[in-house]
């Protein structure tokens, strides 16, 4: 008789290893994979191990052996192994019945009639855990309660599931594409998804189907992978368009997947707006109030570094105490940027627009990794390798063309760049590294030679001078460990040299280790400091924790005054305008609602003084806005009010109308001619940061629309110093 048993418990063992390497090798081997594995290598071994003895039987009854009675036997093999997998397996039989069985076949045989029933169990059980879940989805979605859905289960996700909890401990939360896998990893975030009672489902988000609520649904496509979480952002507009009360919010960094994403919420229908089936031709104000309640579809792009740039760069307070000075035109505000990031890249166009004053001017040290020297390679932070001095080449060139060129009226950058190996020459030869005493001179060199080495200790002398000046640094590295290192020896060299610059540290902390610095996390506050007690003095931005809140999502302040500011610039340039067509437009197109809500931003901290406190921003349902409206107010009400609302800090209030905005807007007193010129400056600026360049009427290469060549060309005629726009053109930066 022939023993299969020993090949048998081969192919399981072997089976038992290949998971055990794919777990070694892939943090996505998920416990399906190992089900699927094991539960096909042990019906392999059973019907390998019934063979023989099946086999046997049907000898003993036919009494020959060819073809078709090994067909027979593998059939009835298949059979038995399949009774095995259910609880039925026929084991028993053969020993009742008195076969030859050998002691190492009768355990093997044992341990494999075992191991299938529990095999089966661990199947059931994996899809009973999915039916339960899509019953506690179902109850979530029948509730009255909020409901949040996002994409992956991620260190991303948790962090703005526990804050939506924080604020809506009713909300309901739900992952997909969750599979059971049990990598450390995974079990720590489920771990912790579990605390705040959430859903896991292995469908993917694109193909969840929610029915209709009465309460907000949100889906959050915040996953590592852009491109497919543009797919699935329009695979869930397409089927949720026309529903009320549901908002899609994506993550995406890159230009191509933002105008992607920006031209699918465009697609959205003008009707969708005017019209709920009982009404049409809406007031501006019935309009409003029906995109403020949830009753048209919210789609918005959420760029994390963006997001970072815009919020921590007005809270930097080198930069506040220089907004609370004197006006100086020959102040210098240097800052030090020592970064290879794209991350840093938003941060420095922001700074190139946010820091335009009639208080000072800025300054930029660049130091950046050649991108020949730069992994290719993204990484799954948002944050990949980056060159910034391409990137503003590329991306901003008209950044570099009005470089260190003082214009009146115009903005204003002195922009020096710093490859990486030369600045790391220059800091072991400089006063902020360890001191080294210029070599003698070597006679044997030439006259030209000499000539080249005194050049060459010029300007780097030149541009140590710089740097000395410096007010802030800003580093970025990537890595969390190699950015705090950078940090720590940046703050020792500029000690040496008896300075004090602020620094900030870009890190994502991965590992919550820098939650408690500086109090945060509502700890008690670790300060990094000397052994002598004595802090480091360096503020870490850009943590995961601080980025994914509810409200950077939602983003209601900010959104309500970027509308404010594309409301008002309607009211005074196009004073006969139709407002209900400018506010499909700032809901529709990405662009408008970022140049507005940069405006605001400026003016909220730049010319105003900012509120002591944030606006409070809750998770009620839809957003509500913060003013009441009657069927006869219009659009110009909302900026009136919003206006009336700001501290204007003295210098820049109006000398006639300082507590009437409507006349203000028209207004050519001193003070309001200086702040429409710093508002013009900081357009110029910003506009040139996305990549606009001026020019007044560009090629029109077959388009007979200019307004439409402008667009596609990246140009614009106002891109010009304040000096030289026309009367109706100046109106436009009030």
């Amino acid at each position: 008789m022939y023993d299969f048993s020993w090949l048998s418990l081969t192919i399981v063992a072997a089976a038992g290893l290949v998971n055990i390497i794919g777990r070694q090798q892939r943090k996505t081997w998920a416990f399906r994979y190992s089900l699927v594995i094991l539960s096909s290598a042990v019906f392999v071994a059973l019907v390998l191990v019934y063979y023989p003895f099946v086999h046997a039987d049907y000898l003993e009854t036919y009494q020959e052996d060819n073809i078709k009675i090994t067909v027979i036997t593998l059939m009835q093999c298949i059979q038995g192994a399949l009774r095995t997998f259910v609880l039925d397996g026929e084991w028993a039989d053969f020993i009742r019945n008195g076969a030859e069985i050998s002691p190492h076949a009768s355990i093997i045989g044992l341990l494999l009639n075992i191991m299938a029933p529990v095999l089966t169990f661990s199947a059931i059980l994996s899809m009973f855990n999915e039916i339960r879940s899509r019953y506690r989805l179902f109850k979530m979605s029948i509730g009255g309660h909020d409901l949040a859905i996002m994409s992956e289960l991620n260190d991303d996700s948790i962090c703005l599931a526990e804050d939506i909890i924080r604020k809506n401990k009713k909300a309901g939360v739900v992952f997909t594409d969750v599979y059971p896998e049990d990598d450390e990893s995974n079990f720590e975030l489920k771990e912790k998804a579990k605390k705040i009672n959430a859903v896991f489902l292995r469908t993917d988000i694109s193909e969840l189907e929610i029915r209709e609520r009465n309460a907000l649904t949100e889906y959050f496509i915040i996953g590592h992978d852009e491109e497919e979480n543009v797919m699935q952002a329009e695979k869930l507009f397409r089927r949720n368009e026309d529903r009320e009360q549901t908002s899609i919010f994506v993550r995406a960094v890159h230009e191509s997947n933002a105008v992607i994403l920006d031209s699918i919420g465009a697609s959205i229908k003008d009707e969708r707006f005017t019209t709920d089936g009982r009404k049409n031709d809406l007031t501006y104000v019935q309009m409003k109030n029906r995109i403020s309640d949830g009753r048209v579809i919210k789609f918005r792009r959420f760029d994390p570094e963006l997001e970072v740039a815009w919020r921590e760069i007005p809270e930097m307070n080198f930069l506040k105490e220089a907004f609370n000075g004197q006006a100086d035109p020959d102040k210098i505000l240097s800052v030090l940027v020592i970064a290879n990031t794209h991350f840093a890249f938003t941060i420095v166009r922001t700074l190139l627009w946010y820091c335009q004053s009639d208080k000072f001017k800025l300054k930029l040290n660049i130091v950046y990794t050649d991108r020949s020297k730069l992994e290719t390679v993204q990484d799954e932070s948002e944050s990949w390798p980056a060159d910034i001095r391409y990137l503003l080449e590329q991306e901003c060139p008209d950044i570099i063309c009005t470089n260190k060129k003082c214009a009146d009226g115009d903005a204003y950058y002195d922009i020096e760049f710093f490859e990486i190996d030369e600045f790391e020459e220059m800091y072991n030869k400089s006063p902020y590294g360890t001191e080294q005493k210029d070599p003698e001179p070597d006679e044997t060199l030439s006259e030209a030679e000499k000539k080249r080495l005194e050049e060459k200790r010029k300007e780097q002398a030149r541009k140590w001078a710089r740097i000395k000046s410096t007010a802030a640094v800003i580093i970025d590295t990537q890595n969390d460990v190699t950015t705090i290192e950078t940090a720590l020896k940046v703050r020792t060299a500029f000690t040496r040299a008896v300075l004090l610059p602020e620094i900030y540290a870009v890190c994502t902390d991965d590992q919550n280790i820098l939650a408690g610095l500086n109090g945060g996390d509502g700890r008690s506050a670790i300060v990094l400091s000397t052994y002598k007690k004595d802090p480091y003095g360096i503020t870490f931005i850009g943590k995961r924790s601080d980025i994914y809140k509810y409200d950077n999502f939602r983003n209601t302040e900010n959104d309500r005054q970027g509308f404010i500011q594309h409301i008002k610039w309607s009211s005074v340039h196009e004073k006969n305008s139709d407002f209900r067509s400018k506010l499909i437009s700032y809901e529709q197109r990405e662009y408008n609602r970022l140049s507005s809500m940069s405006k605001a931003i400026y003016l909220r901290n730049a010319i105003c003084i900012p509120p002591e406190k944030p606006d409070e921003q809750n998770r009620s349902g839809a957003i509500k806005d913060q003013t009441a409206f009657s069927e006869n107010q219009n659009a110009i009400d909302d900026t009136v009010k919003f206006e009336k609302g700001l501290r204007f800090r003295d210098e820049y209030k109006c000398e006639k109308y300082p507590d009437d905005p409507e006349k203000r807007w028209e207004c050519r007193c001193s003070k309001c001619i200086l702040r429409r010129k710093i508002e013009h400056n900081r357009w110029n600026a910003y506009m040139r940061t996305i990549g606009y360049k001026h020019e007044v009427k560009p090629a029109l290469a077959g388009n007979t629309d200019v307004e439409v060549a402008k667009a596609l060309a990246k140009v614009h005629a106002d891109l010009v110093p304040f000096n030289k726009l026309g009367d109706d053109e100046i109106l436009k930066d009030s």
